[in-house]
């Protein structure tokens, strides 16, 4: 009897060799701190952009205020008999916190109208101020 050993069929071919899949540990830690890098940072332009437009808002507020306070005194300055004589420091404040104060200074014929107006605003408060001359009759 004639005994050979030949390997069995299946054994003799190479299984393919797959390449892996998937991502290691170590790319999806780094994925994931790339992407919380990235929302931190649009987080913070996001608070910074708004802490600009509250800021934006009570600066117009603020210089409304003043520039309707400048044309009062400017109307007041225009009246007769008194005429720029009838000017006088003051101050004023409304019901949204605006808080409004003016000053006025003569030299000869002109006068300087300033007005500095305080507004709240997150934080703290902000001053705007506005100043013109005026010439008296």
């Amino acid at each position: 009897m004639l005994h050979l050993d030949l390997p069995p069929a299946n054994l003799c071919a190479a299984a393919p060799v797959r390449p892996p899949t998937g991502f290691t540990l170590i790319e999806v830690v780094l994925a994931s701190l790339l992407l919380s890098v990235g929302v931190v940072a649009i987080l913070g332009t996001a608070v910074h952009t708004t802490r600009m437009v509250v800021r934006g808002r009570q600066s117009t507020r603020g210089v409304q205020a003043a520039s309707a306070q400048l044309e009062l005194l400017r109307a007041t300055a225009a009246t007769p008999p008194s005429f720029c004589a009838g000017l006088s420091d003051g101050s004023d404040s409304s019901d949204n916190g605006l808080t409004r104060r003016w000053s006025i200074r003569s030299a000869g014929q002109l006068s300087e109208l300033s007005v500095v107006v305080t507004s709240p605003i997150a934080g703290g408060r902000a001053t705007d101020s506005l100043t013109t001359s005026l010439r008296c009759p």
